[in-house]
């Protein structure tokens, strides 16, 4: 993980940054089977408001096979409409913490992710 990120931030936004200073979270996004149909998800927010100001860039690794579920797609919305972003495991989604995102609602099965921040001197 930390030649991808060293990699993505060399190739793409050379970021002054120190490194995964906090916990790494495993999260489960599970379909709801009580009768409000309640989903597990994200609504669009961003990684570094506030007490977070120091996260440069956010990543998920995919955990599961994309077959397990349906639904639980993580968005980004830059300058354009979100792109459809690989669901393959193993696969890991960097991005700059101040993107706008989401993961929408699952409706069938579970997926596991691996999400983590890299974090640097807050931005100038």
């Amino acid at each position: 993980m930390t030649n991808n990120i060293k990699y993505a931030n060399y190739k793409w936004w050379n970021y002054d940054i120190y490194g995964i200073l906090e916990p790494l979270q495993i999260l489960c996004y599970e379909a709801s089977h009580n009768q409000e149909n309640i989903q597990d998800h994200y609504s669009k927010h961003i990684d570094n408001q506030e007490f977070y100001s120091n996260r440069k860039i956010s990543f998920s690794v995919q955990l599961s096979q994309a077959q397990d579920y349906e639904g639980s797609e993580l968005k980004l919305y830059g300058d354009r409409e979100a792109e459809k972003l690989p669901k393959d495991r193993g696969t890991m989604i960097l991005f700059p913490s101040f993107i706008l995102h989401e993961v929408t609602p699952i409706t069938q099965g579970k997926r596991w992710a691996l999400v983590g921040w890299v974090s640097g001197p807050q931005f100038r």
